[in-house]
């Protein structure tokens, strides 16, 4: 069974990335459905993803929570709808801050995950590993699939491309491998350029 629709839940940061997305429903055996959101990527540089976030952030990643739906409750609608998101939260104690409010800990939300009976696979998510270091480009999340609006949490800008592994001195994704002491330059030389995701 497969159908179409129209993805209401992607963060505002992955809307722009990914333009007009889709839903598919992908029946692969009787007891777990896969919902997967797909879309073109926008390629943003670092220069454009520090100049677009509100926090910039290093840190160590503390805790990943179990995933579940952006429902009153945390279970699975009766009627999936547009809206409707599985989700994780993940908790970073920050290390230093580049850019943005001096935060002693950041819960970053990712969309995507397994519960019982669905798998949503959202196609170039950022991924994270508990005790990861990490460097991330942040904004508050003012997606859809944040129903009640909470600014208690943030999404990260431009998908996985916001989001760098720290290790021996460097900051990688799959896009990005560079030092980051060069990455601190590219950060404060342009933090403060005019958001090139808004118009």
């Amino acid at each position: 069974m497969k159908m179409n629709i129209k993805s209401g839940i992607i963060a505002s940061s992955m809307i722009l990335a990914f333009g007009l997305g889709y839903v598919v429903y992908d029946t692969y055996n009787v007891t777990k459905s896969t919902i997967r959101v797909e879309g073109t990527l926008i390629e943003l540089s670092p220069e454009e993803m520090a100049a677009a976030s509100s926090l910039i952030i290093e840190g160590k990643i503390n805790d990943i929570t179990q995933p579940h739906w952006n429902t009153e409750d945390g279970n699975e609608p009766e009627v999936i709808e547009d809206a409707d998101a599985i989700y994780r939260d993940v908790t970073i104690k920050v290390n230093k801050t580049h850019k943005g409010e001096e935060l002693d800990e950041v819960v970053v939300r990712v969309y995507g995950g397994e519960t019982e009976k669905i798998i949503m696979d959202m196609e170039n998510a950022p991924e994270f590993t508990e005790n990861e270091k990490v460097l991330l480009f942040l904004n508050v999340d003012d997606s859809p699939a944040n129903k009640t609006n909470s600014t208690d949490h943030y999404a990260v800008v431009g998908s996985y491309q916001g989001k760098f592994k720290v290790k021996n001195d460097k900051v990688d994704n799959k896009k990005e491998k560079i030092q980051l002491n060069e990455m601190v330059d590219i950060i404060e030389t342009h933090k403060d350029d005019k958001n090139p995701l808004q118009q």
